[in-house]
């Protein structure tokens, strides 16, 4: 899996973007992942659910539609839980507390970069 960076509304960011875009990449997610990555976020397209069943922390989740547009937040999605957005293209897993510390909210645009 290739890591691309993070842009938000256009602007470039020093967050590292994993893209999920298999089957197999988008139900492992951040499963095996180091707690607390810091700068390192994973897209899961296209996707409009996630679990955190097998992990030990909270995650801050981002759905976002076709655009790139955040519809939905969840910060944070605690462990052992799921959690889903009707009509999500894509769903982004953040480290907890990166929704206050970037700060990102509903109708702001995430995309990647190469």
């Amino acid at each position: 899996m290739r890591a691309r960076h993070l842009t938000m509304n256009g602007t470039p960011t020093p967050w590292r973007v994993y893209c999920c875009e298999t089957f197999l990449s988008r139900a492992r997610g951040r499963l095996g992942a180091a707690a607390q990555q810091q700068r390192q976020v994973w897209r899961l397209h296209p996707c409009s659910a996630v679990h955190t069943w097998f992990l030990k922390e909270s995650i801050d989740v981002a759905f976002c539609d076709r655009e790139g547009t955040i519809v939905r937040i969840i910060a944070p999605l605690r462990a052992q839980r799921c959690a889903w957005q009707r009509g999500a293209e894509a769903v982004w897993e953040f480290p907890v507390g990166s929704a206050t510390r970037l700060p990102f909210g509903v109708g702001d645009r995430l995309t990647v970069c190469d």
